[in-house]
């Protein structure tokens, strides 16, 4: 199975990445694009840097995240919550569909 993970920040993307590393899946989190690394993935792991700053610009990096992560094709896509600001939360998931 291939998966994409969307994140906040490098927290939440390390937090996530850690727990498919340690079942045994091949993960890399990136904080920005990189083709190479992304050979042999079991887990895609980004860290969109969205937890800050306004509404809009949390949006749009989610978006383009999200539009590039559909591009590669993994199977699935997830996207971790912030749940200190709930505003944030339903634009960034709304984003990813």
């Amino acid at each position: 199975m291939k998966i994409e993970i969307i994140a906040d920040d490098l927290t939440g993307a390390n937090d996530t990445g850690v727990q498919f590393s340690r079942a045994g899946m091949r993960t890399s989190v990136l904080m920005k694009r990189n083709e190479r690394a992304l050979s042999n993935l079991d887990v895609l792991v980004v860290d969109t840097d969205s937890r800050g700053g306004l509404m809009e610009e949390s949006y749009t990096k989610v978006k383009e995240a999200s539009q590039y992560l559909k591009s590669l094709r993994f199977q699935t896509i997830y996207k971790k919550l912030d749940s200190t600001d709930e505003r944030k939360c339903w634009s960034r998931v709304r984003c990813c569909i």
